[in-house]
């Protein structure tokens, strides 16, 4: 890396170097006055641009509020809920004298000139309200134009990773913006920077992560990096494959971001999981680019973050085709169906240490296969050193012998990596769903609706989800029972989530569930009457395996517990534990089955045991229309009986 690029990153860092204390105006105040006069007369603080930059969003009760926590961000003390008394504040500020900020040299740390330090702000007063440089100077602001500079800002990239599901915060995926630099290259694209938005969680975890994160008491601040450092994060550290979508947006609106990026440096927002997260704050800066975007209008609620790169591909449109980056884990799994059983084995155990790479069993191969082997245990090394099961030391030395000998083979270039997906994330369906159904139970007819906010299941359409991940929020079912014409809340399902991530050669994951949810009993479990349907609260969760059938197919095992609480069991709770077995299939496109079945054995508090075994399916209509089929046949408290349900499943 060149003492240039080293000083860029220097220099890149400082933003973030906290915002500017409030200053107090001196210099010319009838000038000063006539400007507040000319900004009310423009209506000024009712622009769209202006709420842009103050990040502005209305309130419940009617009033706006700024999303920014910082006090740092504001020049009056009402700033955050007072867009005409920030204007005024901000033009005060502009007319601090030189006595007090002198402008800061690049290398040097210190106080900014109000102008330098709101760039964005500035350059938009002064084209809105022309500003007479002899009565309000223009300050020299070169730490923020050297910054600027090194950014070279002449494209703008939307990044989407796809979901982690060992990151609660990141499960449903995750957004960043790269900024691309003229004459940009495939090659060169890697050194371009990235801007990102997060929350510090530091060391928290489990419930006090969760209740935090979903209370706003997680700071949030953006970051700017090079962006090969996210890619090794995401696509190498965390297995996540990455889809890159260039946005369309002039050299003005980029100017304008960037400026806007500047003032944000150091400022804090309170960070939440639902709605004001990663997602919705990139929203909300591409929105001070090009204000009249109604992208964070869209997401009052929860932003996810595939929503909002359908969002953004809707209002500001592509310059190019999206660029699928295929993360380590995805490349490996490829590159190992290329080669035969042996071959596998042979570079897995190569990449662990336990045979050389001179092995016989490598130089005996014909050159081609050879090669295939040498790659392959290349980048499983690699694979492994991220993972922390092999040293920097040692995975230094193996990898480049075998880089060594790989280079030493004429078999043409490497082989093309894993192609993407048919269905790119922005095209997959909508993760709001409602579903109307009508079913049979113990022969007796339901109707039923079911509404849920977020996201995707594992019988919902695959397209541009993580295959295997399922993750359902606050799901509500609302069942009529033809029998006795009564309507009643069937279901809330606080959360849903299913990991299934299948074994192999080169990945021995544990695959996981857990779920929660307020429910019904099926039956009465002192009389056994089906005309009766206690209350419940269920948590269940468990661990286990699951194995790649190939040709879409996977068959996973589990061994779950259960937690029952309801004031119709005699000991108001039981306990019990059990065996979960599962087979997903897609026979043809558009055809998912899911045969399943579980038994469980409560022990503990009330006894009884509870069995069942699901047949369900899902044929696709359209992107955002399916139609579902479940079938069941179930047993408990002493007692078997049969459900079946028809469902049109409706995306939005």
């Amino acid at each position: 890396m060149t003492v240039g690029r080293v000083l860029a990153l220097v220099w890149v860092g400082l933003l973030l170097v906290p915002a500017v204390p409030v200053w107090a105006a001196e210099g010319d105040p009838t000038y000063l006055q006539s400007l507040i006069r000319e900004a009310h007369r423009k209506n000024l603080a009712e622009r769209a641009q202006w709420r842009a930059f103050l990040h502005y969003e209305p309130t419940t009760l009617g009033g706006l509020e700024s999303r920014s926590d910082d006090p740092d961000f504001f020049f009056a003390d009402e700033g955050k809920t007072d867009p005409r008394a920030e204007l005024e504040a901000t033009l005060r500020a502009f007319f601090a004298e030189p006595t007090e900020a002198q402008p800061i040299e690049a290398g040097e740390t210190g106080r900014q000139h109000p102008q330098c330090a709101f760039p964005a702000r500035y350059h938009w007063l002064r084209g809105e309200l022309g500003f007479d440089p002899a009565r309000l100077p223009e300050r020299p602001c070169p730490r923020f134009e050297w910054w600027r500079d090194q950014l070279d800002a002449a494209g703008l990239t939307l990044v989407f990773p796809a979901a982690y599901m060992n990151n609660p915060s990141s499960m449903f995926g995750h957004t960043l913006l790269r900024l691309d630099q003229p004459d940009q290259t495939p090659d060169t694209r890697m050194l371009a920077y990235a801007i990102n938005y997060a929350a510090e969680t530091g060391d928290d975890g489990g419930m006090l992560f969760a209740v935090k994160g979903l209370t706003g008491f997680y700071p949030g601040h953006f970051s700017i990096a090079p962006y090969y450092e996210k890619v090794k994060l995401y696509s190498d550290l965390e297995s996540r494959d990455i889809w890159e979508y260039p946005v369309s947006m002039d050299q003005p609106e980029l100017d304008r971001l960037v400026r806007h990026l500047w003032e944000l440096r150091g400022i804090r927002f309170d960070y939440y999981f639902f709605d004001e997260n990663c997602s919705s704050q990139l929203l909300a800066l591409l929105k001070a680019a090009r204000p009249e975007l109604r992208l964070v209008s869209r997401f009052d609620y929860w932003a996810i973050p595939a929503d909002t790169v359908r969002a953004v591909r809707e209002e500001t449109g592509l310059r190019a085709e999206p660029v699928y980056r295929p993360s380590l884990a995805t490349r490996i799994t490829h590159w190992a169906g290329q080669l035969r059983r042996r071959q596998q084995v042979t570079a897995r155990r190569i990449a662990e240490g336990r045979l050389m790479p001179d092995t016989e069993r490598l130089t005996g191969l014909p050159p081609k296969p050879r090669a295939r082997t040498l790659e392959l245990a290349y980048h499983y090394l690699r694979y492994l050193k991220a993972d922390g099961e092999r040293s920097r030391e040692e995975a230094a030395d193996i990898g480049r012998a075998l880089l060594v000998r790989r280079s030493r083979l004429e078999v043409g270039a490497r082989e093309k990596g894993p192609p993407a997906p048919q269905v790119r994330p922005d095209r997959g369906h909508a993760s709001a769903r409602v579903q109307l159904g009508a079913g049979v139970r113990r022969g007796y007819g339901f109707q039923e609706v079911d509404l849920r906010p977020a996201f995707h299941d594992l019988l919902d359409p695959q397209g541009g989800y993580v295959d295997g991940a399922q993750i359902d929020l606050f799901g509500i079912t609302v069942r009529r029972y033809s029998a006795d014409g009564r309507t009643e809340l069937h279901r809330f399902s606080v959360a849903d989530i299913f990991s299934l991530t299948p074994r192999d050669r080169f990945r021995q994951s544990i695959s996981w569930k857990v779920n929660t949810a307020l429910d019904r009993y099926p039956l009465e479990p002192k009389e056994g009457d089906f005309g009766e349907r206690p209350w419940r609260w269920r948590s269940n969760g468990g661990a286990g395996l699951a194995w790649d059938l190939g040709s879409g197919g996977l068959v996973y095992a589990f061994l779950e517990g259960t937690a029952d609480v309801s004031g119709s069991l005699d000991r108001a709770v039981a306990l019990g534990a059990g065996p979960a077995l599962g087979l997903i299939a897609d026979p043809l496109p558009g055809w998912r089955v899911h045969l399943r079945g579980r038994l469980q054995r409560f022990a503990l508090g009330e006894t009884f045991t509870e069995g069942s075994y699901h047949l369900d399916q899902r044929v696709t209509l359209a992107r955002n229309h399916a139609l579902k089929l479940k079938a069941a046949r179930r047993h408990l408290f002493g007692r078997w009986w049969n459900e079946a349900i028809l469902e049109w499943a409706w995306y939005v």
